[in-house]
């Protein structure tokens, strides 16, 4: 998967002897960077999530541990990302390296962030809230997720209190004030490799099924005081299918989304088929993120303009993009048989074509 470049650790940043890409100035210490780990199946999230950054004023550098990007995917971010290899002999499930990617390079505050995540909205209190001292992640759908082995599994310092479980899927925190964070994140991840997932078996009733962030939880619950964490409310991100569907986008051109009323910052579509993924296609559905992510591809506003030829026919620019898309959510629908059914899907299509 790449050369070596994991070697030692100095000042809180894994040398490494490897780079895929040239954007910035990579030995200057950012004062944000974020940070993503992905691969080629994951390259339409990424430059959704990339665009989505920049249209909400995010100018921060972005690193990228490359898992295998193809060069023309590589070509088509290059100006907005820096790609890094991975290290060598990696473990079998690449969460594992989520805490290795984000020591690839310096920075005072660190952001993950998953590769199917859309920014929707503001991350300027987040932000804040990790230069104030917090670990700053958003809740996750099984909130009261916790294991009492996690203590014995990773080697904890304490007993795991009860504490709001974190989806790891936006990260952000201070260097300064947690500068051994990553390290001991890696360290537990290292524990477990070889370890089962919920991808494995279908089922979260391992204290592992959740692989990094199990790892991640478990340290924010025992070797992290409560002061020092900050679980962003649930209804700040809109996640998985559910969620997604009853999200509605209130202004397409700035991402601006609600949910039960409330604004939406992120939205995240975790779980396999990805609705980019040829697999998505037989149960495609209309979603906000479905929404957000064809404006992110497609618009001629955002930073990454991707070539048609490496994204799916229903998220290309173009009427036969919108119409294969419109196929995929709303043709195939039951018609059942009604004279009204059929006269609003030919208004629709209609419709689309004047677009």
């Amino acid at each position: 998967m790449g050369r070596s470049v994991l070697g030692r650790q100095k000042g809180g940043c894994v040398e490494r002897a490897d780079t895929r890409g040239s954007c910035g100035d990579h030995t200057e210490v950012a004062a944000v960077r974020v940070f993503v780990l992905a691969d080629a199946r994951h390259f339409p999230g990424l430059v959704a999530l990339v665009n989505s950054l920049r249209l909400h004023g995010r100018r921060e550098p972005i690193t990228v541990l490359d898992l295998g990007f193809e060069p023309e995917q590589r070509a088509a971010l290059q100006d907005e990302c820096e790609f890094v290899a991975p290290p060598e002999h990696s473990p079998r499930h690449p969460w594992l390296l989520e805490p290795r990617a984000c020591m690839t390079r310096e920075a005072e505050i660190v952001v993950y962030v998953d590769a199917d995540v859309v920014v929707t909205g503001p991350l300027d209190g987040a932000l804040r809230a990790a230069r104030a001292g917090k670990v700053v992640l958003f809740a996750d759908l099984m909130e009261d997720r916790r294991f009492d082995e996690w203590q014995e599994i990773f080697g904890l310092r304490g007993p795991v209190r009860h504490q709001t479980y974190g989806n790891a899927g936006f990260l952000a925190f201070s260097t300064q004030h947690f500068p051994d964070l990553l390290a001991r994140w890696a360290e537990c991840c290292e524990r477990i490799v070889g370890e089962t997932t919920y991808l494995d078996t279908g089922s979260f009733d391992s204290p592992t099924a959740l692989s990094s962030q199990d790892a991640l939880n478990a340290i924010l619950m025992s070797e992290l005081t409560p002061d020092q964490v900050d679980i962003q409310p649930a209804e700040a991100e809109s996640q998985g299918q559910v969620q997604l569907t009853g999200t509605r986008v209130v202004d397409l051109t700035d991402l601006r989304c609600q949910r039960g009323g409330h604004a939406v910052a992120l939205l995240h579509a975790w779980g396999t088929p990805k609705p980019w993924e040829p697999p998505a296609r037989p149960t495609l559905r209309r979603s906000a993120y479905l929404t957000c992510l064809r404006r992110l591809l497609v618009a001629p506003d955002v930073a990454v303009q991707a070539p048609g030829a490496l994204l799916p026919s229903w998220l290309r620019a173009g009427v036969r993009g919108r119409l294969s898309l419109w196929y995929l959510t709303q043709a195939r629908r039951p018609w059942r048989g009604t004279r009204e059914r059929a006269k609003g899907l030919a208004e629709e299509l209609a419709g689309r074509l004047r677009r």
